[in-house]
């Protein structure tokens, strides 16, 4: 993921961008589902605290296909099927990419590389009729029993939208493995969908997903949120400043802080969105940089195991081929690792998830405040732990 924020948020040389597949809460290519987190920290919504649609029906009906005068019923068009029930009039259709749990903020860059053919169609479709959108709902995966129809899938009501800003084709140079390098602007801007009316697709894979919509509003613009957004910046404010005289490796940088940051409504700079991705974004550093950490000290144990034992390092090594003491040292270390980061990836993606998709600017707002508490909280604690041993 590409963010615009990157280079002005975080202290310079912290570390690169995430690396999180071993962690297995990060989003998946379209088509991988990672399970459903639940929330670990008190005061967080979980997953099921996200609005989803019914599960995929793969023996529904395709609503988008033409009809007798080849007339397109919905974007992306579609198989002729004279039998097939006739659209909604007038209905509002967008193209839909699942692109699995992570959350996509507003006013975020987003970079897709794309291969499949139902995809690649897509693209070629939006780029046609002049749209240049579509909406990325996030997903989850559910029992999956086809005698009842069920659909192994859900999306989630309430969706960010990509607008197309670049596209390259790269076919020659990737041998069509990949057809398009895209740049994406979300906008700011969501829909709820209220249906998906050609299922089945997913399941043949034939085609991509459309979805009738509405459009996605607050409920709360006309409420007075300013006390709120003052009592966050503040704190955030502070998790800086303990950031800081704690000497965390990954932390706000001064351009971010003070007068520079803001919790107001709206997708522009400054803004509680923006304020989001930052913070998103420092989390996943933060445990890239621990996984980096533990990787380092698993192949420190191998380089000393080897040279040891008179043998030069190899390329490659498998993990029952080495001395028990070496394979029950390298499994302290991924404990020490997996007790830690899994549940902080969790909260990270399970409580923007539900910001993402929530209709109430005070509501995302309240969910913040609990996660920076409780990030100020482990600084604090941090920080009387290290005085504590300076006595």
């Amino acid at each position: 993921m590409s963010s615009p924020f990157k280079k002005k948020t975080f202290q310079k040389g912290a570390c690169k961008g995430p690396n999180l597949r071993c962690v297995s809460s990060s989003a998946g290519a379209a088509g991988q589902q990672p399970g459903g987190p639940e929330s670990e920290l008190a005061g967080l919504p979980g997953w099921a605290d996200v609005e989803w649609l019914a599960p995929l029906d793969r023996f529904a009906p395709d609503e988008t296909e033409t009809n007798a005068a080849g007339d397109s019923a919905a974007d992306g068009g579609g198989v002729v099927d004279l039998d097939a029930p006739p659209p909604t009039a007038n209905m509002n259709t967008i193209p839909l990419f699942p692109l699995g749990s992570q959350p996509y903020l507003p006013n975020s860059e987003q970079v897709l590389n794309i291969f499949e053919p139902r995809y690649r169609a897509l693209y070629d479709n939006i780029l046609m009729n002049g749209s240049r959108r579509f909406a990325v709902p996030l997903v989850r995966p559910v029992d999956d029993d086809i005698l009842s129809g069920g659909g192994g899938l859900q999306l989630a009501v309430t969706c960010p939208v990509f607008y197309l800003e670049t596209l390259k084709e790269v076919s020659e140079q990737t041998n069509d493995s990949v057809k398009y390098v895209c740049v994406h602007k979300v906008l700011d801007r969501r829909v709820k969908l209220k249906r998906v009316l050609n299922p089945s697709r997913w399941f043949d894979r034939s085609s991509y997903l459309v979805a009738e919509y509405e459009e996605c509003e607050d409920t709360d613009d006309d409420v007075d949120t300013s006390e709120e957004e003052a009592r966050i910046i503040a704190l955030w404010n502070e998790v800086h400043s303990l950031q800081s005289k704690s000497e965390e490796e990954v932390r706000l940088a001064e351009g971010v802080v003070g007068s520079d940051v803001s919790m107001s409504r709206g997708g522009d700079m400054g803004s509680l969105w923006r304020s989001l991705s930052i913070w998103y974004e420092l989390v996943t550093q933060r445990c890239s940089r621990k996984q980096s950490a533990m990787e380092a000290r698993i192949q420190e144990i191998l380089r000393n195991h080897f040279i040891g034992g008179g043998e030069g390092v190899p390329s490659s090594v498998a993990f029952a081929d080495l001395p028990e003491s070496v394979k029950t040292e390298i499994m302290r270390i991924q404990e020490e690792f997996k007790d830690e980061v899994p549940d902080e990836i969790t909260n990270l993606v399970t409580s923007f998830s539900w910001m993402a998709t929530h209709d109430s600017h005070a509501g995302r707002l309240g969910v913040f405040e609990t996660v920076l508490e409780s990030e100020r909280k482990r600084l604090a604690a941090r920080a009387s732990l290290k005085a504590l041993f300076e006595k």
